[in-house]
């Protein structure tokens, strides 16, 4: 067997990519960060473009934060035979009643 240099540049290059290497374009857009309104009470704040996606899907196609998106599953848990739809609908006229009456 005859011995043959590898150069230096090679041999310091990993032989595999990592999950972390192959999903890195990936993760670079979904993880860009925009601000998002809630459709329900207003509350504005950073999410990643990633996460806004996974809760319109959710809900809709509607912005919910983490605390309206716990009352609309209180609203479903009420009433079992209400759809997502519906629950959504009630918490937004409860927020909008709140709005208004707070702002008064």
């Amino acid at each position: 067997m005859s011995s043959k240099k590898i150069p230096a540049t090679e041999a310091a290059a990993p032989l595999h990519r990592t999950i972390s290497d192959i999903s890195h374009d990936a993760m670079n857009h979904s993880s860009a960060v925009e601000k998002a309104r809630c459709d329900c009470c207003g509350l504005c704040e950073d999410f990643t473009v990633s996460y806004v996606r996974r809760v319109r899907e959710k809900h809709c196609g509607r912005m919910v934060c983490g605390l309206c998106s716990e009352a609309v599953k209180m609203e479903m848990e009420k009433n079992p035979d209400r759809s997502i739809q519906e629950a959504l609908n009630a918490h937004v006229s409860a927020c909008v009643r709140q709005n208004r009456f707070s702002n008064n």
